[in-house]
């Protein structure tokens, strides 16, 4: 469920959830094994926020429809709350297939213009944040991808200086512990001033001397 953050955008999500309420209402009684399984993960989508609006009313409901026990639930969030994707992204592997061009990241902000969507991602990637935070904290890698898109809506929307203060939470919680070496952290630092820097520059001394003096502290 993890990856359902980090590789793929919010429609994803949503669908699954939308798959889920349906088998829920086409499932016989005969597939009461799935139907349970079903619950859980419908139990699962409404404690994180997956896909829907966060609702610990509508996951306890669906977590006992499933007859497994709160335990268990909070077993699957721990585990949930214990990833950390930090290799995925600096592995050589993926660094090889975008470099022979198999591999291609998606221009999120351009992909959601096209599809004229682009203001309903950037309410639900606020929302997905929101949620992922009061479950998970601000410095886990589910919030830090999910704010990493939303900081590209905000720039391609022209609206520089909130997207300037995502880039920022960004730094302050995730640089101290990833990437894990200064060179790396100076890369990825370099990717945050290119971001900002575009949209401040009459003054692009200032900005990169704001992000170095954070990369310092770290």
């Amino acid at each position: 469920m993890v990856r359902l953050y980090t590789m793929a955008e919010y429609r994803v999500r949503k669908a699954i959830l939308s798959a889920l309420l349906e088998r829920e209402r086409t499932d016989t009684p005969s597939q009461s094994f799935t139907l349970q399984q079903d619950f859980f993960y419908l139990s699962l989508c409404y404690a994180l926020g997956f896909g829907t609006e966060k609702s610990p009313t509508l996951s306890e409901a669906y977590l006992d429809a499933s007859g497994r026990t709160a335990e268990i639930l909070q077993d699957r969030i721990d585990q949930i709350k214990a990833y950390d994707n930090s290799h995925h992204y600096y592995s050589h592997r993926i660094r090889g297939l975008h470099h022979d061009g198999i591999i291609k990241g998606i221009d999120f902000p351009v992909y959601y213009q096209e599809a004229n969507i682009l203001s309903e991602a950037e309410s639900e990637y606020e929302r997905e944040i929101i949620d992922a935070i009061s479950l998970l904290g601000t410095d886990h890698a589910i919030v830090r991808d999910l704010r990493f898109v939303l900081s590209e809506i905000l720039a391609h929307l022209g609206r520089w200086k909130e997207a300037e203060a995502v880039e920022k939470q960004i730094a302050v919680t995730g640089m101290g512990q990833y990437p894990k070496t200064r060179l790396c952290r100076r890369v990825y630092l370099g990717w945050q001033i290119s971001i900002i820097g575009k949209a401040n520059s009459k003054k692009p001394n200032r900005y990169i001397n704001n992000y170095l003096a954070i990369e310092n502290r770290l």
